[in-house]
């Protein structure tokens, strides 16, 4: 293929590394449950679990999902607080909603979209996640470009790409695009994608790469150069400062005062009430983090233990969203998983 790219890399050493990847991958690929019982449903599945979300936290979720869901018309007609709960604790909710929704369209189609640009077209699908179902569900000629593939292919071509690519990953994807376009082997791109996940993955990783056991070392640019692997590419993350968010503590007869969150990215799940600046000089008993669209969110829990009634510190008295959730009713009811974790670390040590 005459392209400058290919000139500049080589069309062999291309074809020899993708060769060699696919050995190692026949030999040492992860086995993960969806490869395993291989569907287009749990492909789709899989890739929308895995949208933010590492594959060791995913694989659960996953497991109980494909029992409790197995089809596109089973999640199509679930309940939406069925998909809430099950889904609860994986993060990015919207994720969810956007799964029941794109199920909802499929199984009103008379074929499935074949194409990543057909898939884009549907709640929730990116690019990235467009060319992977395409590819390894459907055996599509399209290779997905992750953060994963982004470090292997600078740090194997380091030799001839501009210094910016290692900061800037769109940039970085912008130049690498004719490339992936050399590494594509008909009928085989899906396998070639999954190599290079896992190889990112066990070898090839962000930091402490384990260059010593990689079957690819000889191609890699990093070592001509006398470039550290560690710390190519580096790219460049915009810091925000983290947003301080106040919570209430507070049990009445019969349970926990939790509020429905009417915010777009958590609507309808449940937790812990914000607190009123003017009682921000209650007693703190717990303080946890969690990031939300690369925001990193710490949340002070107030304690307030009152009595039946709605106390003057609650602050949401006439809130219709506020309600008295049972212990033993906990588990029925959608709560992100962060809440989940500090309401069990609270009861556990009032218990003491």
């Amino acid at each position: 293929m005459e392209t400058k790219q290919a000139k500049m890399c080589g069309e062999e050493k291309i074809h020899a590394i993708n060769n060699i990847l696919l050995e190692w991958w026949r030999e040492s690929g992860r086995q993960l449950p969806w490869r395993k019982n291989r569907s287009l449903y749990g492909t789709v599945l899989s890739e929308c679990m895995l949208q933010q979300t590492r594959v060791s936290v995913a694989i659960p979720y996953f497991l109980r999902w494909m029992e409790r869901f197995p089809s596109f018309t089973a999640t199509a007609e679930a309940p939406e607080e069925e998909i809430l709960l099950l889904w609860s604790g994986l993060g990015y909710y919207s994720r969810a909603r956007n799964f029941q929704k794109l199920c909802q369209k499929i199984v009103k189609m008379e074929q499935f979209p074949e194409t990543p640009r057909e898939w884009q077209q549907l709640p929730g699908i990116g690019p990235y996640s467009a060319a992977a179902i395409a590819s390894i569900g459907q055996n599509y000629d399209a290779i997905a470009l992750d953060g994963n593939v982004l470090r292997i292919l600078i740090r194997l071509h380091a030799d001839w790409l501009p210094r910016e690519t290692f900061r800037d990953k769109n940039l970085a994807a912008k130049n690498l695009q004719l490339l992936i376009e050399v590494m594509k082997i008909p009928g085989r791109c899906g396998a070639i994608g999954e190599a290079l996940m896992d190889f990112g993955t066990e070898i090839c990783t962000p930091r402490g790469p384990k260059c010593n056991s990689c079957p690819i070392e000889k191609f890699c640019s990093l070592k001509k150069l006398n470039l550290s692997a560690a710390t190519i590419p580096h790219f460049s993350k915009a810091t925000r400062p983290p947003v301080h968010v106040h919570r209430l503590w507070c049990r009445g007869i019969g349970g926990i005062w939790l509020v429905r969150s009417q915010r777009s990215r958590l609507r309808d799940f449940y937790e812990l009430p914000v607190l009123s600046e003017k009682f921000l000089s209650l007693p703190v008993i717990h303080t946890f983090r969690r990031t939300i669209c690369g925001i990193c969110y710490v949340e002070h829990v107030h304690d307030f233990d009152g009595s039946a009634a709605l106390s003057p510190f609650f602050p949401t008295e006439t809130d219709e969203n506020a309600q008295i959730i049972a212990v033993e009713d906990l588990n029925k009811i959608p709560i992100s998983g962060p809440h989940r974790q500090c309401i069990g670390k609270i009861l556990a040590e009032k218990e003491k």
